[in-house]
């Protein structure tokens, strides 16, 4: 069993995929799992080089060359916030769906949240980060919003 904790990582080279949906396709059209990019699994720890909390549900797992995943939170997170770094308890070279994680502070261990899981990766433009962290904030403002966010979660599992 590794740990490996996530603040930034080298990347090796990264590989162009096919027709990855827009931000707004992600957020606001649970479609069955036909209709999207495959989801991944497993990432190589040098295909990422960085993570970004959204909340206590999202991440996202950053590339070199605009590569980005999305990672849903099969669960939230309880203390999970975006000054944290993750610590991410691996089996080998890849970061897996159901891998276990902690929340960690950037100084010191206090404050640590307590352990959760990945979900799959789901393959994103980096250009639509902003547009989903936009729609991360107005799901917290409005009730339409954060329905279909919730819809869609319930289609995953």
């Amino acid at each position: 069993m590794f740990w490996i904790v996530v603040a930034s990582a080298v990347v090796t080279t990264a590989e162009e995929t096919d027709a990855i949906p827009s931000a707004e396709e992600i957020l606001a059209n649970p479609l069955d799992d036909a209709a999207y990019v495959d989801d991944v699994r497993c990432l190589a720890v040098g295909r990422y080089r960085q993570v970004d909390i959204l909340n206590h549900r999202v991440l996202v797992f950053r590339g070199r060359g605009g590569r980005a995943w999305i990672n849903l939170l099969p669960r939230p997170c309880p203390g999970l916030h975006r000054h944290m770094v993750l610590a991410i308890e691996t089996r080998g070279s890849r970061v897996c769906s159901r891998d276990q994680f902690r929340g960690m502070p950037r100084i010191g261990p206090e404050g640590a949240t307590g352990f959760c899981s990945l979900g799959t990766f789901r393959p994103v433009e980096a250009d639509n980060l902003d547009a989903i962290r936009g729609a991360l904030r107005a799901s917290s403002a409005n009730r339409t919003v954060a329905k279909t966010v919730r819809s869609s979660e319930k289609a995953e599992d």
